[in-house]
Order: structure tokens, then sequence, then C-alpha cells
């Protein structure tokens, strides 16, 4: 009797008891595991984070080196830090900075070779032209001098046939001018008196100005001979001739002087 009372009550010392602890165990349990998964996934977190931090640099890098491939310059990587990429980003936004450069180089280069061709282009056709002219001009200035010789010395039209001779002259020595300029030869300068060229050219200032200016010379007596050539001066002269006139709308007087001049 006593000792069954005593093992009944130790099975219920026993039995009730035993149920919390294996709650608790469970309970544990469960939260080890969801502080692994969140650790797993802050883990996650963290692994993605990091790769996106490398794989970016790498992405615009990538693109960057596409778009230079396609012959687009434009290219500037932001910098975002100190580290290995952001040097790499530096120094990529220097080479796309430098091929940049060399391409507006390259550009104002092939605009120059373009602009060379087409002015190879127009002395070829002034070459021609000019030849042509010059045939015209020998066959004008050998008529005028037969002209010339067949008239006396007071003939009334004697000076007008002069001045055709001289104005021959004048234009086969431009037509010569241009022949030379084509070829690529250098024009050589000759000794003549200045003041004497600006008077046998006085009649054609005249006619270039026109009725709204009067060119006046202003010749002085202690201007030396230079070296020149006659059709590179003609030319300039005239130009600056013609520029004065078109600058004078209401007319006026173009003057045309020579003097010795020292200059600092």
């Amino acid at each position: 009797g006593s000792g069954g009372r005593a093992a009944r009550l130790g099975t219920l010392r026993f039995g009730v008891p035993l149920r919390k602890p294996f709650a608790t165990v469970r309970q544990i349990g469960f939260n080890i595991l969801w502080i692994i998964l969140a650790v797993a996934l802050f883990a996650t977190v963290a692994v993605v984070a990091f790769i996106h931090r490398i794989l970016a640099p790498v992405r615009l890098l990538a693109e960057g080196t596409e778009r230079i491939a396609r012959g687009d310059y434009a290219v500037d990587i932001p910098v975002r830090s100190r580290d290995e990429f952001g040097s790499l980003a530096r120094r990529f936004n220097r080479m796309s900075q430098v091929l940049r450069e060399e391409s507006a180089q390259r550009r104002d280069l092939q605009a120059q070779l373009l602009q060379s061709s087409r002015l190879e282009a127009m002395g070829n056709v002034a070459a021609k032209v000019a030849h042509d002219f010059n045939n015209m001009l020998t066959i004008i200035v050998g008529y005028g001098g037969m002209l010339l010789r067949r008239l006396p010395a007071g003939h009334e039209a004697r000076a007008d046939v002069e001045e055709i001779a001289r104005a021959g002259e004048r234009a086969t020595a431009i037509c010569r001018q241009l022949l030379a300029f084509s070829r690529g030869q250098i024009l050589a300068p000759v000794p003549f008196d200045l003041n004497a060229w600006l008077a046998e050219s006085e009649g054609l200032f005249r006619r270039l100005a026109g009725e709204r200016a009067a060119v006046a010379l202003q010749l002085g007596a202690d201007a030396p001979w230079v070296k020149a050539d006659p059709g590179q001066l003609t030319q300039a002269v005239t130009n600056l001739v013609a520029n004065a006139r078109d600058a004078m709308a209401e007319g006026g007087t173009i003057t045309v002087g020579t003097s010795n001049v020292i200059l600092d």
C-alpha cells in the first residue's frame, strides 16, 4: 500500500513538470532558426550590395568603352570613391578628354585639307584661265605695238594706244603671276622706280576709282627705287584703291603717295 502510493506520487512528480522543458527547447529552436534566417538574409543583402558596388563601376566602364568604340568620346564616368575604382574612373575620364581633343584636332585638319583641296582646284582652274587669257593678251599687246609704231609722234590717238599697250603689259604680268602661283614657282622681284611706276598707273587708278572719287598722287622726291614684283604691287595697290572707293559712299579723294619712312 504505501510503496504503490509513493510510486504514483513519483509518477505525478516526474510526468507533469517535463512538458515545460520540451516547450522551452522547441521555442529556443525556433528562435535559433529565425536568427539563422535573419543572419542569412543580412549576409545576402550585404553580399548583393558589395557585388553591386563592385560591378556598378565596371558596368559604367564597359558602357563607356562601347561608346568610345562607336566614336562617341563625350563620356564621363562619375567618380564616387577614392579607391582603385575611383582612380580608374578618373584615368578613364582623362583618356576620354584626350580623345575628344584629338578628335577636334582631326576635324580641324580634315577641314584644312578640304580647304587646301578646294584652293588647289581653284588654282588649277585659274592657271588654265590665265594661260588662255595670256594667249589673247599676247595678240592684243602685239597688235598694239604694231599700231603704235605706225602712228606718228604727234598723232591724237597715240596716247590712247600707249595706254592700251601699258594695260596689256600689266595684264600680262598678272597672268604670269597667276601661272607662277599655280605652278608653285617663286616670283623674282626686280628693281624699279616706284614714282615712275605710280605715274604710269595713275590712269588705271582713276578708271578704277570711277566718277565718285578723285585720285591724287603725292610722289616724294626722295623716294628710292624698290625691289618688288610689279604684278604683285599692282594687285595690292589696286585693291587698296578699290577698298577706299567703296568706303567713300559720298565720294572724296584717294591719295596715293610715296615717301621715306623709318619704322620703329
